[in-house]
This record gives structure tokens, sequence and C-alpha cells, in this order.
């Protein structure tokens, strides 16, 4: 049985293979998330261990509290076993991707992996050219409450690297870092273009939705294709955009709050349960404000005015940033041996 982590990059297909393939194969035992919900484990440790304390845990309380989740994975893997099960892992763009300055710094976050994997799983990282996730990023961070308009974000990119994702953004840093964890010839480098077109439509070999079947070859299961398969997540269109970002000024939500009041906090709910009774606390009221904003900015941008482009910025930083990647994708492709981009 072949074990898995996919350590999924923002806005590439992460909730595609969470919802209709790896919770759906019968062949993979999958701990999560998206195995009921888009955001749910099987258990509640195994929830907190992923969605909590590997993530965001300082190091005396990961140490601390780890070892309930480890525990709860090694009872689902000796379960898999039983069952005869052909592959066991975990997705998550939260263990790949640091999309709060709140998170641990990445090299942590996949030491703590190497905790509870062996060096020998199976790494499926998906990557994407990085001007084009940098902007479908900054409309899905505008979709959960970011006021920064586009040409701010990328300013605070390139100005505060010191602090945020932008060297997230550089695979061969991402590569050098998994390989001094986990054995290199098992690390998946793919390419989201390969699987999907510029039209944002799943490619097909065969009449079969060829990245599926890339999953299967790499964790040694069956071809598997769901009877159907969902648009998880859809991006908003451009004019919507633009009014959810004008609207995240007065209705904030998740990246809107203050430090002090975790973002997306319903991704800790088990933890806040594991320490208190907070049945008080409605956990999903930023959920609850994000949808009801997001109904607004689309009502608007069939009525308001549509002639404007939330994606401007100033050509020298889009140049400066440009640059930057160009230099981190030569690396890339040095300790890949083939070009990536």
């Amino acid at each position: 049985m072949k074990q898995f982590i996919h350590l999924g990059m923002p806005k590439a297909l992460s909730s595609l293979l969470q919802a209709d393939y790896f919770s759906k194969h019968p062949d993979i035992h999958f701990l999560g998330v998206g195995t009921d919900t888009l955001v749910d484990y099987l258990c509640p440790e195994i929830n907190r261990l992923f969605d909590s304390l590997i993530p965001f845990a300082n190091f005396d309380y990961y140490e601390q509290n780890k070892s309930h989740g480890i525990q709860a994975l090694h009872e689902h893997l000796r379960s898999a076993m039983m069952k005869s099960k052909g592959a066991f892992g975990v997705s998550s763009e939260w263990l790949g991707f640091n999309f709060t300055p709140e998170m641990v710094d990445p090299e942590l976050k996949i030491k703590r992996l190497a905790d509870c994997f062996d060096e020998d799983v199976q790494i499926i990282f998906i990557v994407r050219e990085q001007m084009s996730l940098i902007r479908s990023l900054w409309g899905e961070l505008i979709k959960v409450g970011m006021k920064l308009n586009f040409s701010e974000y990328l300013y605070y990119l390139w100005h505060f690297q010191d602090r945020n994702h932008l060297l997230e953004l550089c695979y061969d840093l991402h590569i050098e870092r998994l390989s001094r964890y986990f054995n290199i010839n098992n690390i998946h480098i793919i390419k989201l273009e390969d699987y999907r077109d510029s039209s944002n439509i799943l490619i097909k070999n065969d009449n079969r939705i060829a990245i599926f079947d890339r999953m299967s070859e790499i964790l040694g299961v069956s071809l598997f294709e769901p009877q159907q398969t969902n648009h998880i997540n859809p991006s908003l269109s451009k004019a919507a955009v633009f009014e959810k970002q004008i609207l995240n000024n007065t209705m904030q939500h998740d990246f809107g709050r203050t430090h002090f009041e975790p973002s997306n906090i319903h991704r800790a709910r088990m933890q806040l349960k594991s320490i208190s009774n907070s049945s008080q606390k409605d956990f999903f009221s930023d959920v609850k404000i994000k949808r009801k904003s997001i109904r607004e900015a689309n009502e608007l941008a069939v009525t308001g005015d549509t002639s404007g482009d939330p994606f401007s910025a100033p050509i020298c930083l889009t140049k400066e940033l440009e640059n930057f990647f160009k230099f981190s994708n030569d690396a890339t492709n040095n300790i890949l041996g083939w070009k990536l981009y």
C-alpha cells in the first residue's frame, strides 16, 4: 500500500481532487481534507492534526499535543491495511502553502509531516505558472475577505517577502525542502497546464480526465472516474472580484480581520473544542458573512459599471516579479532535468 501527501498549491485543482478523486476512489483510504464537506477529515483528531497543529502550533504546543493525532493516523493506517486498500494519505493546500502570516515556517510544516509519514511516502505537488497563480490567488483572497486591491497585493508580495508567501512560489525551494525529509525519487512535480487548458477545461485522454489517471498511476491504484465531476470552488468573475474587494472594507471576515481573531476560524473548530466548551461560538460566522458578501458582489457585478480592470498594476512591479520567477524557474529546471516553466 502506498502512502501519499498531496501538497496542493492554491488554485491548482486541489478541491477537485479532494472532492471527486481522493474521497471517492474505493481503493484509497483518504484522511481528508474533503471526506464529507470541503473542510472535513475522517475524525476530530486527524482534523486537529492537519488543520491546526501542523500548520499553526508553536513548537511547545505541537510537541505537547501531537501524540493524539499521530496515534489516530496510525490507527487509520492499520485499518487501511486490514481492508487491503491500495493507497493511504492526506491532501491539503494548507500543508503546502502559507496563506496567512499566522502559519508556521514551511520548513517546520514539512518536518512535522515527516513525523506522520515515512520517507518513502509519495509527495504529489501540483504547480502553476506563478503570475497566473498570483492573479487567481488574489481573487481567492478577495473572496475570503482580504481588503488589498491587486496593485497593493503585488506591492505587499514584493516589498515584504521576508514575511509573506512570495518565496513559496519558488518551486526550487519547495523541492529542496521536501528532499531533506523525503525520498526525492517519490516527489512528483505536476504542471497544472498539462492537465487544464487555457479555458480552464480539464484535459481528457481517450475521454478520461487526465489528472485522475495521473493520480492513479502515482498511487498504484485502479483507474477511476466518478460519474460526474463538480466545479468545486469556482472563481469569481472580474466584475464580482472588483465589487467584492470594495465590500470587504465594510463586511469584514476571514482575511479582513485582525491577527487576534484568526481567519478561517471554522477550520480550527476541533482545536478550540479540545481546549474548552466553545459551543456558544459560531464557528461559521465568517463563512456566512463571506457567502452574503459574495452574493452581493455577484449582484453588483451585473448591475454596476464593469469597465474597470481589477487586475491593473504598475508594469515595473509585474516585471520585477516576472524576473524573480524566471531566476527561480531556471533553478527548478536544473533540479528536475526538464523544463517546467
